[in-house]
């Protein structure tokens, strides 16, 4: 598997010396939902290349088996370029402040779940707490039943849905979602 050139969440580590002509370092892509400067578990290396002295590959690409995908490599995945997964990468890896990610959420328009016959907004619960699930891109949304249609909101008023008491969830999906719990909105 090659490394995935739209994730640049890569850095080099000092190995040792494979013989005492040559150093070798390793190139390591880290998955985008982990901020890569700071402690990084093993299941979120992506995979690694040898480097030779020269900061040339010296090899194929190697995976990581142990790799687990975070919610937002999912989202990569799928959709490839798109403006909020960028924002939930960026706030995922540290490098943009929760009131700046709440600044630019806010802008932001998602389509989530109403009931077609009076346009009140689906909520769901999980482990006792209100769940609201909102979607970014169409490729994320499920199939609904005849009765419920997606309408669009805005990001604020996802945030005033939260502050009310909704955990949101972004991009539902088994393999993996961007939780968003209520208390994040209220700190």
């Amino acid at each position: 598997m090659e490394p995935n050139p739209a994730v640049p969440d890569s850095r080099a580590d000092a190995a040792a010396p494979s013989d005492a002509a040559a150093t070798v370092t390793w190139r390591y892509q880290i998955d985008p939902g982990v901020d890569p400067t700071g402690d990084v578990p093993g299941h979120a290396m992506v995979g690694a290349s040898a480097i030779d002295g020269r900061g040339t590959p010296t090899g194929e690409f190697t995976r990581n088996p142990d790799y687990r995908p975070s919610p937002i490599a999912i989202m990569v995945g799928k959709v490839g370029i798109d403006p909020v997964v960028d924002l939930f990468a960026l706030y995922a890896q540290k490098r943009l402040p929760a009131p700046a990610f709440l600044a630019e959420f806010e802008r932001l328009q998602f389509a989530v779940i109403a009931r077609r016959s009076d346009g009140v907004l689906f909520a769901g619960s999980l482990e006792g707490r209100d769940v609201l699930q909102v979607f970014t891109a169409e490729v994320f949304r499920p199939l609904l039943p005849e009765d419920y249609v997606f309408v669009t909101i805005s990001g604020a008023h996802v945030v005033s849905l939260a502050i009310a008491g909704a955990d949101i969830h972004v991009n539902p999906d088994p393999a993996g979602t961007f939780v968003l719990p209520r208390e994040f909105f209220s700190a």
